[in-house]
């Protein structure tokens, strides 16, 4: 069966591609090469891939809400009536935009799969009841645990945000020279937490880089302000393209996570962005970094008064999260193989 990884959003920042939708995409496309594959996307997915299933539209900052739906709906309808027989996997983006697709355009004789990061139950009431009606559509969900899994009230599969493959940039070795002890990279918003845990560092002598677009002023003057005072404090606040956010990843000694209030409680995509370049994680006790304690690949705490910034400079420690993460590597294959059965080749 073919199997089409899609983005019918297809968002676009200055006719850039924002967000972690491409490193999906490339994901997908590493495992599941030699099959029947194809990435469907708006225009902006022919800046890189060449095996497209190119839908007619790109969403914008630039253009209006309206306008923005219903280009996205028109993807949807061309989407569906492209892909036929074939396993459709959505990715997490616009949700009630991509259920109410699903209702409007989706064959039964599609298989139509959710990639979701979040409970049901989190959803506006809208939503849920979008989603109660196409849930006939919908043959499965794939997400990063059990309690999103059940919420949907159809068959899951738990797999991480990214799978280890072995292919591409997403899996680069680099970070084995870090230019910084503590790196906090992508999208900054209050909730990550990242100005407090800056604070912490700026009265040390290690060194962080704090590097992407910052979602409010308020939060970027604290920024700069902070890093003015201290030079160990480096900043590049702005958009990353895949090339300068994948550098900026590989820069650090250690990945910061200092997650609050809604970061703390979903699935966070640059966790896979530093485990798969080999960077150990320092971050606050949550479920979004559940998977970083279980392996023991970085470094949790409850509160910033616990952290040791010395010990985490120790070789032995450090050394230590390396080889547990290359030993959680090793054995990602099989997650690779329940994603393919539970997509591509189980009966439903």
């Amino acid at each position: 069966m073919k199997v089409v990884l899609a983005d019918p959003i297809s968002w676009t920042v200055s006719g850039r591609q924002t967000g972690h939708y491409r490193a999906v995409a490339e994901n997908y496309a590493a495992m599941f090469k030699g099959r029947d594959f194809a990435i469907a996307g708006g225009p902006v997915y022919k800046n890189w891939c060449d095996k497209l299933m190119e839908l007619p539209f790109n969403q914008s900052s630039d253009a209006g809400h309206l306008k923005n739906k219903i280009a996205a709906l028109r993807n949807c309808r061309v989407l569906f009536r492209e892909a036929g027989e074939s396993a459709v996997v959505l990715q997490s983006v616009g949700f009630a935009t991509e259920l109410l697709g699903i209702l409007l355009f989706a064959d039964k004789k599609t298989k139509v799969f959710l990639i979701q990061y979040q409970p049901l139950g989190s959803r506006s009431l809208f939503c849920r009841i979008l989603c109660s009606l196409a849930r006939r559509k919908i043959s499965g969900v794939v997400c990063p645990n059990d309690e999103v899994g059940r919420s949907f009230g159809v068959d899951y599969c738990v797999v991480p945000d990214y799978i280890y493959t072995g292919d591409g940039k997403l899996v680069s070795k680099a970070g084995n020279d870090p230019r910084y002890d503590f790196v906090s990279a992508g999208m900054q918003h209050p909730n990550k937490g990242t100005l407090a845990f800056a604070e912490k560092v700026a009265s040390s002598p290690h060194t962080m880089l704090i590097a992407g677009h910052v979602a409010n002023a308020e939060l970027k003057q604290k920024f700069t302000v902070l890093a003015a005072n201290h030079p160990n404090i480096h900043l590049d606040l702005r958009y990353l393209n895949e090339e300068e956010y994948a550098s900026t990843v590989a820069s650090g000694r250690y990945a910061v996570m200092n997650y609050t209030d809604s970061y703390a409680t979903r699935s966070s995509g640059v966790v896979f962005d530093f485990v798969y370049r080999r960077v150990p994680v320092v971050g606050r006790a949550c479920k979004a970094l559940q998977l970083i304690s279980d392996s023991r690949m970085g470094y949790l705490y409850r509160s910033l008064a616990e952290i040791d910034l010395e010990k985490l400079m120790d070789d032995e420690v450090y050394d230590e999260y390396k080889r547990n993460i290359e030993a959680y590597l090793r054995n990602a294959n099989s997650q690779v193989k329940a994603l393919l059965q539970f997509v591509a080749e189980e009966n439903r």
